[in-house]
């Protein structure tokens, strides 16, 4: 979304901020004390404010909506570009995102499985640029702990993945290594192995 014409016109001429901050940008700039969270659990438990103000005053909100004990309120944590605040909600949303076929688009399937449910902070150096397929071999069962607590139908999603993934390639590696197979009474005609040290020209010499 573009920031209201009133923010725009306070731009220093030549700025490309034009948009309205959005739930990546605010997650890159969450506070050290979040450094371990994946971004399905901040979408999913943590609301912005722009104000330390608001999200104190959000208690009393919540308590007016709600007919039984609330948890305690939680602490306000300041994002680190100064844009706002986040604070955990009293109770988790539910989050929509894409999901990718990974037999259909491998390379995006792993981004999204790493973007959502395990730590990062740069999205170039840590996803774009990332070996994601390596990195949810590397942390499987905490990815897979994460993903969980959004997809309880698909149990052990991302091990079966990884290992349909692993079983194709043994496949292609047997089918490229496997003697094609002759027939007796073409065998005389089938070229024998020649010693690759040989040179062809010299073999009539």
């Amino acid at each position: 979304m573009v920031k209201p014409r009133a923010e725009l016109q306070n731009l220093p001429s030549g700025s490309t901020e034009i948009f309205v901050a959005g739930i990546l940008d605010r997650y890159v700039q969450r506070s050290d004390q979040l450094e371990t969270l994946c971004l399905a659990d901040f979408a999913s438990r943590y609301k912005y404010f722009k104000s330390s103000r608001r999200a104190q005053d959000s208690d009393h909100e919540e308590e007016e909506r709600e007919d039984d004990n609330l948890p305690e309120s939680g602490v306000v944590m300041p994002l680190k570009d100064g844009s706002g605040f986040v604070k955990k909600r009293t109770k988790p949303c539910i989050i929509r995102y894409r999901r990718f076929n990974p037999d259909l688009a491998r390379v995006e399937y792993f981004r999204e499985m790493v973007m959502l449910y395990y730590p990062w902070r740069n999205e170039q150096q840590d996803l774009i640029e990332n070996d994601n397929e390596q990195t949810c071999i590397t942390h499987r069962i905490l990815i897979e702990e994460n993903q969980r607590k959004y997809d309880v139908f698909e149990q052990r999603e991302l091990e079966n993945v990884l290992e349909s993934l692993y079983n194709e390639i043994d496949l292609e590696e047997g089918a490229q290594n496997e003697l094609p197979i002759v027939e007796n009474e073409f065998r005389v005609l089938t070229l024998p192995e020649i010693n690759p040290n040989i040179n062809l020209l010299d073999l009539h010499g």
